[in-house]
């Protein structure tokens, strides 16, 4: 409905801009080019969608499932509406039960995702490097070091490479939300991908463990 509203307002808006001025037909006409048409029209089967019904359904995008015709409506939307009105609303609403991202946000978690993938490459270079340098794969006096040295620092690689593999897939579906709401569905939907990889770590858990 905000969006809408929006659209109604930047309308009204601009028409009455044109009355007072008097400004005539080619400022009418400027406003007819910007105004949203609410219905689409397929090319191809001549379906078409009323996306102001679309908008204004009673639904809360946040957890429902995938909505063809919003999403038309979010398209259609994108070339005319004044997204600042869009950061403005979407920052006053910060706080609240709804999820609405900050910039510094967004920052945050790109830098968390960058600093633990690049700290597990370094950190694997300098191990090799290190046990290369040793005389530890000869058996010598630096085994007993590596045993738990390497194994402990094993263990970061993988724990900081698996966080920030998590955080990736965080920074990029909330720059989604951010960008378009119901894209925030891709934290819920298409479980196969996960369900495999776990599976993999459960049998790769299971190999090590108990072969």
């Amino acid at each position: 409905s905000f969006a809408v509203g929006v659209m109604d307002d930047e309308d009204a808006s601009c028409r009455s801009h044109c009355t007072n001025a008097g400004a005539g037909a080619s400022c009418i006409a400027g406003c007819n080019k910007q105004a949203m048409d609410w219905t689409f029209v397929n090319p191809i089967s001549q379906n078409s969608v009323d996306l102001r019904a679309a908008m204004l359904k009673a639904k809360d995008y946040d957890y429902s499932e995938y909505d063809a015709e919003f999403e038309v409506a979010v398209h259609m939307l994108q070339s005319h509406f004044p997204m600042e009105k869009m950061l403005a609303w979407s920052t006053l609403l910060r706080g609240t039960d709804y999820y609405h991202p900050s910039g510094t946000h967004l920052v945050s978690l790109t830098w968390w995702t960058f600093s633990l993938t690049l700290a597990s490459l370094i950190v694997t270079v300098l191990l090799y490097i290190g046990l290369q340098l040793s005389n530890a794969r000869e058996g010598g006096s630096d085994l007993y070091h590596w045993t738990f040295a390497g194994t402990a620092g094993v263990m970061f690689i993988y724990l900081a490479l698996a966080v920030g593999l998590v955080l990736f897939l965080i920074t990029l579906t909330t720059v989604m939300w951010s960008r378009y709401p119901v894209s925030r569905e891709i934290t819920r939907s298409h479980m196969g991908p996960r369900i495999f990889a776990a599976i993999v770590i459960l049998l790769a858990l299971g190999y090590v463990l108990f072969l």
